[in-house]
């Protein structure tokens, strides 16, 4: 057989249906798609390869996919922290948003983009704000498409209008989004804020766009308990029961955090087959709580993990997230056996894909799949050794000084943690020059203040 690239020689963790593990296998790209998976001395004998990877002593994984994320917010990275979401979006994020340019932007999606890269993820789901020019959303996927990764854009929407804030129109928003998706696909979603900032018939036109023209929706659900005070002093109805007279409950939608869902709600979202992004630092940080998630897997919904921004949450690092995936409800329940490595790692891979409906194509190294994956390097450090077992060492022993490899599509982006397909030095550079320029002429610089004596 031919292939383009082999890797041979490592611990391939498939995170297939059937979890299987080959302790020492290989696999086979061609085209940009695993061709061939198994053991590495076979597939070495049978496999004629362009280039091959000796993988020894490290684990082969596949991609990660960040389900849901903000990468304007590279830019704000420690400013957020202290404060609840109310007070937060207050404070912070809508002081900065009438100042984001497409320039920012684009600054803040590569070095999103590039962090990314570096903590295994291949995929992501970015969620831009409504309050944005067109030009902001087009800067962002073409970051994603200058570094290499499998970028999915929300087209943020809202028609209620926020003091301070100057969104277009739905109708705007939509055509735009009609715009966005002729030109990149359906890599392109609807994405209005929450529930509060919709109006009925908003809601009901985003429902009726995802039933006619195939769009798949992402919403904030239920992150706070203010997410359905609002709804019920607006409507007399839930967060929940809104979305649900809506149409806007099914299998195109993916509700981001969902904190606060009651029993009956759990049991609404598995009968509509809702998916859910799972978000435990961003939830962390700001205060917002312990999401159901056991119930949730155990009612059978599409879980997938995510970061979110970093404005609440300081990185993009999907490692990190592994393990306050599981650290979180399982020390808050005071449970160990709540949620285990490999319920992150699942819901990190396979579970993403299945939420955003991409399963077919993503989330596990199969034969046919999308060669997504990365690589795992225990012995550049202390901390991952000894390598016993490997699903357990990559959530609770590792860094992204151990993800050494991670490809896109067949495509090495990454190699030896050197970044292949950009400059990384310039990226971080401009970040830095764009993050300095934007705290500044929004005046959020001054959240510093205070809170140390400078010198």
């Amino acid at each position: 057989m031919q292939a383009d690239l082999l890797i041979r020689d490592a611990c391939v963790v498939t995170v297939n249906a059937r979890r299987e593990v080959w302790g020492r296998g290989a696999v086979a790209v061609r085209d940009g798609r695993f061709v061939a998976v198994g053991d590495s001395q076979q597939l070495t004998e049978v496999i004629e390869a362009q280039q091959v990877i000796d993988a020894t002593g490290k684990v082969l994984f596949p991609g990660m996919i960040n389900t849901h994320t903000h990468l304007y917010q590279t830019l704000l990275k420690g400013l957020g922290d202290g404060r609840a979401l109310i007070d937060w979006l207050h404070v912070l994020i809508h002081p900065v948003l009438p100042h984001l340019t497409p320039e920012l932007a684009y600054a803040a999606a590569m070095l999103g983009a590039v962090e990314a890269l570096h903590s295994g993820t291949t995929t992501l789901l970015d969620y831009m704000v409504a309050e944005a020019t067109p030009e902001v959303f087009d800067a962002i996927v073409q970051a994603g498409e200058e570094v290499g990764i499998r970028l999915y854009l929300g087209r943020g929407l809202s028609d209620l209008p926020r003091e301070g804030l100057h969104a277009p129109s739905l109708e705007e928003g939509i055509r735009d989004a009609q715009r966005l998706r002729r030109r990149y696909g359906d890599r392109i979603w609807l994405s209005p804020g929450t529930a509060w900032q919709m109006s009925d018939a908003a809601l009901q036109r985003v429902s009726e766009l995802a039933r006619d023209e195939g769009f798949h929706v992402t919403i904030h659900t239920n992150e706070v308990t203010y997410d359905n005070l609002a709804s019920l002093r607006a409507s007399g109805l839930t967060n929940i029961e809104r979305l649900e007279r809506s149409g806007l409950l099914g299998p195109q939608l993916l509700a981001v955090h969902c904190v606060n869902l009651s029993e009956d709600e759990i049991s609404a979202f598995a009968r509509h087959g809702v998916a859910v992004s799972y978000n435990p630092v961003s939830n962390m940080i700001l205060g917002s709580g312990l999401p159901p998630i056991r119930r949730m897997l155990r009612e059978g919904l599409r879980v997938g993990l995510a970061t979110d921004g970093a404005a609440s949450n300081d990185s993009q690092d999907m490692v990190e997230a592994l393990k306050f995936a599981v650290l979180f409800p399982n020390g808050a329940l005071r449970d160990p056996a709540l949620l285990s490595a490999y319920d992150a790692v699942q819901m990190a891979t396979r579970g993403a894909a299945a939420a955003m409906g991409i399963e077919d194509e993503n989330g596990s190294i199969e034969e046919g799949k999308r060669a997504d994956c990365f690589l795992f390097d225990p012995a550049i450090c202390a901390k991952a050794i000894p390598l016993l077992d490997p699903v357990s060492t990559l959530v609770f022993s590792s860094s992204l000084s151990n993800i050494s490899m991670t490809m896109v599509d067949g495509h090495i982006l990454m190699l030896d943690r050197k970044i292949l397909s950009v400059d990384e030095a310039q990226i971080l550079r401009e970040a830095q020059a764009a993050a300095e320029e934007l705290v500044s002429s929004s005046g959020v610089a001054e959240l510093m203040a205070g809170r140390y004596r400078l010198l």
